[in-house]
């Protein structure tokens, strides 16, 4: 398996940057790591941890800017998509139904002031009236224009 970023155009899509992804499971087994030659520095890192630095590297060696597309495998994970922003890039990103996301025009609130002792506050802070929504609740509230007609039906229109 292995995580790669890849650019696009009418043409043709050419991977520019490719990485082999190991399951921890090959990164904690020793006599594996010694017998296919895995160097020690090589740790386990997830596939969303890997990503951005495939972004990061693509941004700063000058590749055209374009949309992120990705599965769900990418996209449930919230620090990638925060990265991606972050790099001043826009995606488009599977989810699954239960993932929760701020909806248009809402956002956690303001962080606390930190005191000075401990870590500072990272956590996204929420009330009743500022809450993340379910991608699903938020994709059945959209009106029916925003859905694409059902495949095998005709479109009814009004004359």
């Amino acid at each position: 398996m292995a995580v790669s970023l890849s650019i696009a155009n009418h043409h043709a899509s050419l991977p520019v940057a490719y990485r082999l992804y190991l399951p921890q499971e090959w990164t904690e087994d020793r006599d594996r790591r010694r017998k296919v030659g895995i160097p020690a520095e090589v740790g386990f890192r997830t596939k969303p941890e890997i990503a951005p630095e495939q972004l990061r590297w693509a941004c700063a060696s000058g590749l055209p800017r374009a949309v992120v597309l990705m599965d769900a495998g990418y996209g449930n994970n919230s620090d990638l998509r925060t990265e991606i922003t972050a790099l001043g890039l826009t995606y488009v990103a599977g989810l699954v139904s239960s993932t929760t996301i701020w909806a248009p025009g809402t956002s956690p609130l303001p962080p606390k002031p930190w005191s000075g002792r401990g870590r500072s506050p990272k956590l996204m802070r929420r009330n009743r009236q500022r809450q993340p929504a379910a991608v699903k609740a938020l994709a059945n509230g959209l009106p029916a224009k925003a859905w694409p007609p059902s495949r095998g039906t005709k479109e009814r229109t009004k004359s």
